[in-house]
């Protein structure tokens, strides 16, 4: 189990203040959002994670309402990664379709100027073979780096929502 240390005065300090809703369905602090992810997406990937939070002796009990505020702040965002991967897969998928149809586009393109012999046309092969490997590019980029950095990313929100949270006396 990977712990996650939280030193508090106050429980306010956990909430945004900016947010209106009562207190228990409170988002959480922005800074302590931040630095709860950073240290979940430091911990294995594979550990438990427990928040522990040093509170003053009076605040102890509670415990259950801090808990379930940050279960349901991290459920809550790892909720809107999921529906966000998803959309952004049909993207994906249309993106990919497409930078494939202008590879092979200009693949084709260019057999027209294979026959040709001037600088021109071998201008115009090489640029048909760089627009038709460049219109990969960010497809390519999504599916082999920018998909397993949300992924990380999810696997940290998913574990903070079902992490254990305690609350000691300081």
């Amino acid at each position: 189990m990977a712990d996650i240390e939280i030193r508090l005065d106050r429980l306010e300090q956990l909430y945004d203040g900016l947010d209106p809703a009562p207190f228990r369905d409170k988002a959480l602090d922005r800074a302590a959002e931040a630095y709860l992810l950073e240290c979940a997406e430091d911990a294995p990937g594979d550990a438990a994670l427990r928040v522990r939070i040093t509170v003053p002796a009076a605040l102890v009990d509670r415990q259950p309402e801090v808990a379930a505020a940050i279960h349901a702040h991290f459920g809550w965002l790892w909720e809107r990664a999921e529906r966000r991967r998803i959309a952004r897969g049909r993207v994906h998928r249309v993106a990919m379709v497409l930078g494939l149809a202008v590879l092979l586009a200009a693949l084709g393109l260019r057999r027209l100027f294979e026959v040709e012999t001037s600088e021109m046309a071998q201008v115009l092969r090489e640029g048909l073979l760089i627009l038709g490997w460049v219109a990969l590019w960010r497809p390519v980029e999504w599916v082999l780096f920018d998909t397993w950095e949300h992924r990380q990313r999810r696997s940290a929100l998913r574990r903070l929502s079902r992490a254990e949270v305690c609350l000691q006396a300081e």
